[in-house]
Order: structure tokens, then C-alpha cells, then sequence
């Protein structure tokens, strides 16, 4: 089976993270897989780096709708960005076909395949990642870094409707409850599910006719600086990698004592795309 992935980058000051992303992909998974690149704002040289040596990767330029501008740098600027992002995977969900479908952000890394935890193996429409006891800042219960879903019609209406909530966010501002979910993302599909019990995403439940299940973060979305990987399959270089990355430096919370591994991964996988 050829596996499908769908990202979305917007700039190329972003390039080296879709970089590593792709030539983990291409490591762990070779010729099954494809990856669906929505993108907007990239340099001409930058798409072509992409598609000489990721043969995997299919880019489909789709123009963002940005309604007004923030300075660059505040939250609203952050969110904007965010917000407007998930009009590529909005998109990228409506154009693919039915059938299973990992939907990601471009600061990830593959260390094995994911598929034990596809749809053909489980019952579930839209699986998400969530916190248990161990992971940092509880009180977002929720991370929609790596989400899979089963595509389908209704599985699009609720991607249809996940977009218009967190551009009603973007727009009109946060409502009592949301912000007890995170960054926009997160505030938006916790106001539509409404749920956070991690009983009830372990076992399913039903939202907008879409089951919804929970997978924890360590697997498939570890956002934690740790040297400890042996139950992660892929990891989340958000938030305060930023300070570090794609220099490789290490930064007053990102040390060699939390992250050398994770570190090394991230730069091992660059070096290897640049020797292309």
C-alpha cells in the first residue's frame, strides 16, 4: 500500500523542516509513499530542490486568503499564519480521494511507519494526538500536529467546518473555554468537540457523524525535548525549537542534556537531504 501524506508550507524560511520531513519519509517508508505538498509563497529554486530530490513529493501551489495583517512576531501574526495554514490541509482533504490519509505539519520527524495506527487496523474516522500524566502543559489537552483520517464525505464536512470555526476565531476572537485548548488549531477543535476526557478519546467518540479517537502524543506526536524515544514514531519540532533550529544550537531550554538525540536526528536528516 502506498501510504498518503498531506502537509502545507508557507515561505521558505520553513524549507529545512519540510526538508527533514521528506527525507524521513523517504527513509522509512522509499517509493510508498506520497506526499502532498500545499504550498504558497515558495522561491521558484526552492520547489525545484523539491521535486529533484524528493520523488515522493507532489507540490500543488493553492494561494492563501489572508484577510488582514498583523506585525509580525505578536500572537495575532502567529495565529494568522496558523489559521490560514489549515486552509491547505482544508484543501488538500477535499481534493484527495477516500481512503486513509495522514495529515501533518512540516516541522515533524519519521523514525518508523505509523501503520498499526491506520484506519485499515482500527475503527475510527479522524484520530488525534492528546496528552496523558506525563506530557508537558496539561491544561491543553490536545495537540492537532499529526492527525489520520479515513477520508470520506464526512470526514470533509467536519474539515469544511474545522475551517470555518478557527477562521471565526481568527476573526472574532476566543470564547469563554477556548483558550483552556491552546493555539488556535487546538481552540478551534476543541470547540467542536467539546470533550476532554482522555477515557472517552481512548475508547472513540462520535462528533459531527465523524468517530474521533485519541492517540498519545509519545507515539505520534512527540513535542517533548527528551533522550528517551524508544515508544515515539515521529517527532515535533514546534514551539521552542524555533531558538535552535535549522542552526542547529542549542538554547537555554533545548540542552545537550534534554535533546542531543533529538538534535542529532534533526541534523543527521538535513545533512543527508543537502547530499542529495
Amino acid at each position: 500500500m502506498c501510504l498518503r501524506f498531506l502537509t502545507g508550507i508557507y515561505g521558505d524560511g520553513f524549507a529545512p523542516y519540510l526538508h527533514v520531513l521528506l527525507n524521513s519519509i523517504d527513509e522509512v517508508y522509499g517509493s510508498d509513499a506520497k506526499v502532498y505538498i500545499y504550498h504558497d509563497n515558495l522561491c521558484d529554486e526552492t520547489i525545484k530542490e523539491i521535486n529533484r530530490k524528493s520523488p515522493q513529493a507532489i507540490m500543488r501551489h493553492f494561494p492563501m486568503r489572508v484577510e488582514r495583517k498583523y506585525q509580525y512576531g505578536s500572537i495575532l501574526a502567529k495565529w494568522q499564519l496558523i489559521a490560514h495554514e489549515r486552509q491547505f490541509l482544508t484543501k488538500g482533504v477535499n481534493d484527495l480521494s477516500d481512503g486513509p490519509l495522514v495529515i501533518l505539519n512540516s516541522d515533524m520527524l519519521f523514525l518508523r511507519k505509523i501503520d498499526k495506527f491506520l484506519p485499515e487496523d482500527n475503527d475510527f474516522d479522524i484520530a488525534f494526538t492528546y496528552k496523558t500524566e506525563k506530557d508537558e502543559a496539561l491544561k491543553w489537552p490536545i495537540n492537532c500536529g499529526l492527525m489520520i483520517i479515513d477520508n470520506s464525505v464526512r470526514v470533509r464536512k467536519f474539515f469544511n467546518y474545522w475551517q470555518e470555526v478557527t477562521d471565526d476565531i481568527l476573526i472574532n476572537g476566543l470564547s469563554l473555554g477556548d483558550e483552556y485548548w491552546g493555539g488556535i488549531q487546538q481552540a478551534s477543535f476543541g470547540r467542536i468537540i467539546q470533550e476532554r476526557n482522555s477515557q472517552a478519546y481512548r475508547e472513540g467518540f462520535v462528533c459531527r457523524d465523524c468517530k474521533l479517537v485519541g492517540i498519545p502524543c509519545k507515539y505520534l506526536n512527540e513535542t517533548r525535548r527528551t533522550q528517551n524515544l524508544s515508544d515515539s514514531y515521529v517527532l515535533h519540532y514546534k514551539s521552542l525549537w524555533r531558538h535552535c533550529l535549522p542552526q542547529c544550537e542549542y538554547s537555554e531550554y533545548v540542552t545537550p542534556q534534554n535533546a542531543s538525540t533529538m538534535m542529532g536526528l534533526w541534523q543527521g536528516h538535513l545533512e543527508r537531504w543537502n547530499a542529495r
